[in-house]
């Protein structure tokens, strides 16, 4: 060993003193963590040209190594037996023979997860370990949660105004808040489904902003190596914070006595100033009379509308109709059993609300979905006819860009 190969640096980083050697063995790159658990970690990178590694970890600012060096020739090692919930230290070098071992590379850290949370759950973000941006803070989420970056101008952090809880509580938000595209995600601690049979997520969101881009839902069951597409969520353009909290239910029948993890992700394509939100998240059991999915408007008259969706289990349904604003229980009621169905005697050039739900028994009822709302068609006008435009407004029977809106699709959550 020559003068300089034998040359070595005393390194103290993080309250852990560890050599590297100047050697003619590069050192492995990319060190990063690929999935983990409440007690498990697996780690990967890329040899530095070696076909063999050792590798070291501790928890984080601790003094001395706690786990002995660990030889291996596979690029990967799955660590098991960590502590819940703990920050860990971790570095890997290159073994190029004996006596022949590249540097150590750079500290990597890595969290363990919170322990398996047992189903039905509810995590409506008001906690104190939820707090929002500060000048000099990014915010913060519970510890149980993990987003993919702790600063820039698209990040996941938590929200305050008006929220859905109560108004005054808090929420998990996207906030983007400057001109570079990017992705930003939001994962969640794992769930063990086998206490439900029938297991259904439900949350309510809120996106507002310009140019407010898809946020897409993912599970996965292998403690986030692979997820797969749950829902992609696309609302209509909202520009005011004060926009309406909308409910999305997913059924989960299909990973029932799985362990699984939720990711929330955005990928923003476009230079825009936007804001997304998730408010009371649960995983419950599927209730015994599940509600209608997919209520959506067919088509509408002078005098009627038809209207189709999908039923689980009940036979029959109720609709609730009145003029647009009135409130449940105000409203006429119709029962009916047919699929596709037609609300009649309605008025031309006025605008309903209409709410569905399944009866499966006297006793059992779902809960309400909607309202879609949607105007009559105007009856058509006899001729000859003369309109001169003078009136300061429209009448019912022209109609502006403005104010042509067919809310037409009802897919778990209101349509605006």
């Amino acid at each position: 060993m020559n003068q300089l190969s034998a040359l070595v640096f005393c390194v103290l980083f993080s309250g852990i003193h560890y050599a590297m050697e100047a050697k003619t063995c590069a050192p492995p790159t990319n060190l990063h963590v690929t999935s983990y658990s409440s007690s498990t970690t697996k780690l990967n990178w890329n040899g530095g040209g070696a076909s063999h590694w050792q590798i070291r970890y501790a928890p984080q600012n601790t003094s001395v190594w706690s786990a002995p060096l660990i030889s291996l020739s596979d690029s990967s090692l799955a660590l098991s037996g960590l502590q819940s919930n703990t920050y860990y230290t971790v570095v890997v070098r290159d073994s190029c023979g004996a006596g022949n071992v590249s540097n150590w590379t750079t500290l990597t850290y890595f969290k363990t997860g919170c322990p398996n949370i047992t189903t039905p759950s509810i995590e409506n973000f008001d906690g104190s370990a939820w707090l929002p941006q500060t000048i000099s803070s990014q915010g913060h989420l519970d510890s149980c949660w993990a987003r993919d970056k702790d600063y820039g101008l698209l990040i996941w952090t938590t929200g305050t105004f008006l929220d859905h809880t109560t108004g005054t509580g808090k929420y998990a938000e996207l906030l983007h808040s400057g001109s570079n595209p990017g992705s930003a995600s939001l994962e969640t601690p794992l769930f063990d489904l086998s206490g439900i049979t029938a297991p259904q997520m439900v949350f309510w969101n809120r996106m507002y902003g310009s140019n407010v881009a898809d946020l897409d839902v993912y599970i996965s069951k292998d403690s986030g190596t692979t997820y797969s597409l749950l829902s992609k969520i696309h609302n209509p353009p909202q520009f005011t914070s004060s926009a309406p909290w909308k409910e999305l239910v997913i059924r989960l029948d299909s990973f029932a006595n799985d362990v699984v993890r939720i990711k929330f992700e955005v990928n923003e394509q476009s230079q825009s100033y936007s804001f997304i939100g998730i408010d009371d998240f649960q995983i419950r059991p599927r209730p015994s009379c599940p509600r209608p999915e997919n209520f959506e408007l067919l088509h509408v008259g002078s005098y009627s509308a038809t209207f189709d969706w999908d039923t689980l289990s009940a036979a029959t349904w109720v609709m609730q109709y009145n003029t647009t604003g009135f409130s449940l229980g105000a409203g006429l009621n119709t029962l009916g059993s047919a699929i596709p169905a037609k609300l009649s005697n309605l008025q031309p050039g006025t605008a309903y609300d209409v709410y569905l739900r399944s009866v499966c028994s006297s006793t059992d009822k779902s809960s309400w979905i909607g309202p879609i709302t949607f105007t009559t068609a105007c009856d058509p006008i006899a001729t000859p006819i003369f309109e001169d435009f003078e009136s300061q407004v429209f009448t019912r029977s022209w109609h502006t860009m403005e104010n042509i809106r067919i809310r037409a699709r009802y897919a778990s959550h209101s349509v605006q």
